[in-house]
């Protein structure tokens, strides 16, 4: 089956406070540190005390469950599209939401009153969990002839200290894509691919691969991705865009959305240690 992506069915935001902390959250400190302790020894780590983050987990101002931020997303995306219809809903996601134990798929079901519906979340996958998601959602809508949704979010409050996330100082960003076969009008999918290269020199060559790969023109292509992937591109006739790395796994997806040309290749990559994981779209009237 053949798709095509209206970039218009994109829709993304950043969020700052949707959920205002509570005086009487103050009372559970004691719970989540503990609740953190045992799960740091449940993953064979030691917990030290100024390892904890609950306070600031807890009551800072800004902070965004993932069902929030898709509760917010969702009427800009049913102002134009009648979502009724939809049968299937993947939820992507690197970092762990507020809410633990929330289906945000059973969420935006229920959000968009639909009775007959497939749904489930992919993570533990880093910044490919969408990537890796769309093209999931891709295959069962061949399968099944029907349209469906991704969702995309992380938010920045977690309850341990990380050097990774205190390093990369995300946002709270969600996306929602609407994937649908009947759609023949967009950009057309080409597929996904995950490469390993072996050093900094590798890039380029890497990504010069994937565009062959996927049948992309160079010369009429556009990159998107994050600089150290991008700047290692020297095509002739190749565009590149850097994505907001702050965005986490909404970030390539808000790139394509903000800055589309719907006559141009587009390849959207995203960087996991020494792995490239790619997604790519053919132009219109090529």
């Amino acid at each position: 089956m053949t798709l095509y992506l209206d970039p218009a069915q994109i829709f993304w935001d950043a969020f700052e406070e949707l959920e205002p902390p509570q005086p009487e959250w103050e009372e559970q400190f004691d719970y989540w540190h503990d609740y953190v302790e045992k799960f740091f020894l449940s993953n064979g780590m030691k917990f030290e005390p100024n390892d904890s983050n609950v306070e600031q987990w807890l009551m800072a101002p800004d902070r965004a469950p993932f069902s929030e931020m898709v509760k917010a997303l969702l009427p800009r995306m049913t102002e134009q599209t009648d979502l009724s219809e939809t049968e299937a809903i993947l939820f992507a996601h690197w970092l762990p939401d507020l809410h633990m134990g929330t289906s945000v798929t059973n969420f935006t079901m229920h959000e968009l009153g639909l009775k007959n519906c497939f749904g489930f979340a992919i993570s533990d996958r880093g910044l490919s969990a969408p990537f890796f998601a769309f093209d999931t959602l891709y295959k069962y809508l061949s399968a099944k002839d029907c349209s469906g949704l991704l969702l995309i979010a992380d938010q920045k409050h977690l309850l341990y200290k990380s050097k990774v996330v205190d390093d990369l100082q995300p946002r709270n960003a969600a996306a929602i894509l609407r994937l649908d076969p009947s759609n023949k009008a967009g950009l057309e999918y080409r597929g996904y691919k995950r490469v390993q290269y072996d050093a900094d020199a590798d890039i380029a060559a890497s990504i010069d691969g994937l565009l062959d790969h996927f049948g992309l023109l160079g010369e009429q292509a556009t990159v998107i991705g994050p600089d150290t992937l991008v700047s290692a591109v020297n095509i002739p006739g190749v565009k590149v865009k850097i994505t907001e790395d702050t965005l986490v796994c909404a970030a390539p997806f808000a790139a394509f959305a903000d800055a589309v040309e719907p006559s141009r290749d587009h390849l959207l990559l995203c960087q996991d240690g020494r792995h490239i994981t790619a997604l790519a779209f053919k132009g219109e009237d090529q």
